[in-house]
């Protein structure tokens, strides 16, 4: 299956790609939740593990060419897959870490940091550039987070807060928006089925040596359904996601992720009754305005418009 780019449906292209990746987000926070449930029963590395040898043997027959229409996986960039999966795998580490240190919303909003960096490295390295009202809509989107975090240390007991927690959802931040930047530059180039199976096969190998010193299995029906669930839903927001970034800017893309945390505070709130900081809705509603404002406001940043890549 091909795409071939089109300038007069340049617009549609960046809202389709905003779509997928907020619907990325939706698994992604249902990911977390699955993560939140199981961090007292395993290690971050073991629930690392776990989701990416799901992730590359769901992704298996994309790389063997089995599915009709779908290409199959090349090893030309090997060293570039390495880079984005030991990127990607470290802020996912450290994302686990700190969802069993800090409340679910306000860790998925520190590991939101990733939008700076994405968008700093995609205009040094990728020479992408913006438009103001993109960027004064990722402005917006951020003070909506600001706003939403102010005060969140406020009133919460001390187990839901800890400085170890926070400094790993900051190193997430970087490393994610480092990871998203690799990202958006192989996605001219390389196809989903490719960049996900190999995300998966490099998160399976740099976690296995931490699993077998200390291997943990699966001792109830129960953890082995979320541990499906996390396999499940990862899967699916990554595919989702990488398909997205082919479609808009890296600028855009990290912006469409600041609706995880926000995703994430409902569901901390509905589900494990977590009290959400005082100005969430305030922020949630700013994030939701500049996501609102980006897709309004069309692709006008430079997106290649003239590759042919498999979806």
């Amino acid at each position: 299956m091909t795409i071939q780019a089109q300038p007069e449906s340049r617009q549609t292209r960046h809202r389709y790609g905003m779509i997928l990746i907020l619907l990325a987000g939706v698994f992604f926070t249902l990911m977390s939740l699955g993560v939140r449930m199981l961090r007292n029963d395993f290690s971050a590395h073991t629930l690392v593990f776990y989701r990416c040898l799901f992730q590359a043997l769901v992704v298996t027959p994309w790389a063997l060419g089995l599915c009709r229409g779908i290409p199959s996986v090349g090893l030309s960039r090997a060293r570039t897959h390495l880079l984005r999966g030991t990127f990607g795998i470290s802020s996912m580490f450290l994302l686990y870490v700190a969802l069993g240190e800090l409340p679910l919303g306000l860790a998925n909003l520190l590991a939101m940091t990733s939008v700076l960096w994405a968008a700093l490295l995609s205009r040094l390295l990728l020479k992408e550039s913006w438009t103001s009202v993109q960027a004064s809509a990722a402005l917006v989107s951020l003070i909506g987070i600001g706003i939403t975090l102010w005060g969140s240390e406020q009133g919460l007991p001390a187990w839901q807060w800890t400085y170890f927690g926070v400094a790993a959802a900051l190193g997430c931040g970087l490393f994610m928006g480092t990871a998203l930047t690799v990202l958006r530059h192989m996605r001219q180039t390389v196809g989903a089925a490719e960049i996900v199976f190999f995300f998966g096969i490099c998160g399976a190998l740099l976690t296995l040596p931490a699993v077998v010193w200390r291997w943990e299995w699966p001792t109830s029906q129960t953890q082995w359904i979320w541990l499906l669930a996390i396999g499940v839903t990862a899967t699916a927001g990554q595919i989702l996601m990488t398909v997205g970034f082919r479609y808009t800017t890296t600028l855009v893309g990290t912006v469409c992720k600041l609706m995880e945390p926000v995703f994430n505070l409902a569901v901390g709130f509905h589900l494990l009754h977590e009290v959400p900081p005082g100005g969430f809705w305030i922020g949630a509603t700013l994030v939701v305005v500049g996501m609102v404002t980006l897709m309004a406001a069309g692709a006008q940043s430079r997106v290649s418009t003239s590759e042919t890549v498999g979806v």
